[in-house]
């Protein structure tokens, strides 16, 4: 094909890069996003939660936008649940004001469906094209990318690749020196039919609301020997369906299951109460992918001359209280659209400096608000609840460090208390009983 010449050229349309594209094309800045994908979201996970506070935002679609958009539910309910290899306990909560802007999606569908309104706001979206390549002048300063198709130029790129971060790694912009690193996880998930009515009689949600669980697996017994697992499992509630899945790192899988990740997720799903939450359904997706690790402690270099690095690609997310990496990378996108008009607003030079002002150390500040926000938020919701905090400071503590890449502090099991209005625990079986500990 002839070669193109664009204002921005986005890289995934993903939430960072869809974002980005929504924000940029209401300002009637000329973007194209080249995504892999026969369409946006078609290779991606088949489900998730979406935090959505930053596609909320005015200057990308707002919160009446956000409240018709093509979502399964809205997150009411959390729970956090641990397997020990022999019993399963946790609780859950419910509480609408605490979890604003949360919804459970289906990629394929939501992906598809912000990708439209991108278009239709001026965004042109090229699909089934693989970007190989970035372009580069005389000086090394990025001018564009090299895909399948030929050459397409653009005055800045943002690289919002996704979790394989391919062309991060094959253009030179890893920071670490450890031989290992990036280090990435084993991600897999299925999407089991479930009616309706179930979902909200098992999960005790009013109509139409979402819960979503995390669990932690510690062990399990596999063949009837100990297998550390070390790996976390999530159940999120769609409109008529359950999303499950699993993030363990490469090696346990390869180690403890032959690398064989169909028998870890039929491992997962014969657990007891996990059986009960999917009833023994009909599967209808099912999919596996590479999730790139590490965190701020992999991060790579995140700016260039005419280039800025975004989403899934720099390994940022939130651990704690629950996983949350589609906020940062929706803050990303959003991020990279204010520093690109800031930009055109008062020069016209992409350099690294400029992107470093106005894109990475607002980030990094973003980042540690994020996280600063959901903790207040955490400890709001314990005090509307009655419930005691004098040992809430080391998880505090614990996400400083994940943040600024510290050492985790050890921490100590305690119980929790509640009141039963508002929780509810997972009682032992009498098989879990004989070793509950």
């Amino acid at each position: 094909m002839a070669s193109w010449k664009y204002d921005v050229v986005i890289v995934g349309a993903g939430p960072a890069g869809i974002t980005a594209a929504i924000a940029l094309a209401k300002a009637d800045v000329p973007v194209l996003v080249i995504e892999a994908g026969v369409f946006p979201g078609a290779e991606n996970w088949s489900g998730a939660v979406y935090f959505t506070e930053n596609l909320a935002q005015p200057d990308v679609l707002g919160e009446e936008a956000v409240r018709n958009s093509a979502y399964e539910r809205p997150v009411t309910k959390r729970g956090f649940y641990i397997y020990n290899g022999h019993s399963l306990v946790g609780l859950s909560y419910r509480n609408p004001a605490t979890f604003a802007n949360c919804y459970t999606v289906l990629r394929p569908t939501y992906d598809h469906y912000l990708a439209e309104l991108a278009k239709s706001f001026g965004a042109h979206i090229l699909t089934e094209t693989t970007v190989d390549g970035l372009l580069r002048d005389e000086n090394n300063h990025i001018i564009g990318v090299h895909t399948d198709r030929g050459s397409i130029y653009a005055d800045v790129v943002f690289l919002a690749e996704g979790d394989a971060s391919q062309l991060v790694s094959k253009e030179g912009y890893e920071r670490t020196i450890d031989p290992g690193a990036p280090h990435f996880l084993q991600g897999i998930k299925e999407v089991i039919e479930v009616d309706p009515d179930y979902i909200e009689h098992t999960f005790a949600l009013p109509k139409g609301e979402a819960a979503a669980f995390e669990i932690l697996l510690r062990n399990g017994s596999i063949h009837n020997r100990t297998a550390n697992l070390n790996m976390g499992g999530f159940l999120y509630t769609n409109k008529s369906s359950i999303s499950l899945g699993l993030v363990l790192p490469l090696d346990n899988l390869s180690k403890e299951f032959g690398g064989d990740h169909n028998r870890l997720m039929e491992w997962f799903k014969g657990l007891t109460e996990v059986k009960r939450w999917t009833n023994n359904s009909r599967s209808t997706a099912y999919g596996a992918k590479i999730i790139r690790g590490g965190g701020f402690r992999e991060l790579p270099q995140l700016v260039d001359n005419g280039l800025a690095i975004g989403g899934a690609a720099t390994g940022i997310g939130l651990d704690f209280p629950y996983p949350n990496f589609t906020g940062p990378a929706t803050a990303m996108g959003h991020l990279f659209a204010h520093a690109i008009l800031e930009i055109r607003a008062t020069s016209t030079s992409f350099s690294r400096a400029r992107l470093e002002e106005l894109y990475e150390r607002p980030l990094h500040v973003a980042h540690v608000a994020i996280a600063i926000h959901v903790l207040a938020v955490n400890v709001r919701y314990h005090r509307q609840n009655g419930r005691k905090l004098e040992k809430r400071p080391i998880a505090f503590v614990g996400l400083r460090n994940q943040i600024l890449g510290f050492p985790q502090p050890r921490v100590r099991s305690h119980r929790i208390h509640s009141s039963a209005d508002d929780h509810s625990r997972i009682k032992p079986t009498a098989r879990e009983n004989r070793c509950n500990h």
